[in-house]
């Protein structure tokens, strides 16, 4: 830092699988007036992150009418129906997405009791994709399922949407000089085309970015899996951080000691 005049700033980065650090960061103002951020993220290839989906997050309560089951079921609304029937909207809404779209969830709440007719039932659902008109369009159109299911099954539904991720806006000049600094650790690089989402996507939007991996576990783990988190006691992940990391500064170092490198990125960006 002697050589080159700048500023880097170095962040830790809480809560990425709840997709709400960053969001929270950004409206912090961390991430105001810097020339460009970038990211490191284990995977099993190393690569340099061109195109991952954004997600829209949604909750979705029913409260329907108790009753008891077997004596006067006549006399109840089934919550959990206005949960099953939001699933099979959904399932029925599937054909008509684009390619790379993804829905899916989890049922957080199906009811209290066997023989009771569920008072109050809840599912938390997500919906990805790569674009953000049709991110905004399949997500309204999962609201609308809800809202039929609820029709349908005679009970109220109350909707609250999460954090939304937006897609990584890739900068290929920034994606250069990470290249050529990961080539010359001995990696072999390659594009990263994920239908994941993270919320760096998020700070891609705002200024020049690039997230790229380190080869951490072999091909055939997943992520989010006990296979996984084995491999990350592995020699093989400490190594793949230490070169992530390596590789980072000496990107950075390449961006503050050419202006004409800077200029580029900003010139991507924003094209």
């Amino acid at each position: 830092m002697r050589e080159v005049s700048g500023t880097i700033k170095v962040y830790g980065c809480p809560a990425e699988e709840l997709g709400t650090g960053k969001p929270m960061m950004i409206s912090a103002g961390a991430f105001r007036g810097l020339d460009a951020a970038l990211t490191y993220h284990p995977w099993h290839a190393t690569a340099l992150m061109e195109i991952c989906t954004g997600v829209r997050l949604f909750e979705f309560a029913f409260k329907g009418r108790p009753a008891h089951a077997a004596v006067d079921q006549h006399a109840g609304a089934s919550a959990l129906d206005g949960v099953l029937l939001t699933y099979t909207n959904l399932n029925a809404l599937r054909q008509f997405v684009q390619d790379g779209v993804r829905i899916h969830g989890i049922v957080t709440d199906g009811g209290q009791a066997p023989n009771v007719i569920p008072e109050r039932a809840a599912c938390k659902i997500g919906v990805r994709s790569a674009d953000p008109r049709e991110l905004g369009r399949v997500g309204d159109r999962a609201v609308e399922c809800a809202r039929a299911a609820a029709l349908a099954s005679g009970t109220a539904l109350t909707v609250t949407e999460g954090v939304t991720l937006d897609p990584i806006k890739y900068n290929p000049p920034l994606g250069a000089l990470a290249s050529e600094n990961l080539r010359a650790l001995g990696e072999s690089v390659g594009a990263w085309r994920a239908s994941a989402s993270t919320d760096f996507g998020n700070v891609s939007q705002l200024v020049p970015s690039l997230l790229f991996s380190v080869a951490t576990w072999p091909s055939d783990v997943a992520f989010h899996t006990h296979e996984a988190a084995a491999c990350a006691k592995e020699p093989q992940a400490l190594r793949a951080m230490q070169t992530a990391a390596v590789a980072m500064a000496q990107t950075a170092l390449d961006v503050l000691a050419s202006p004409d490198a800077l200029v580029g990125i900003e010139r991507a960006f924003r094209d």
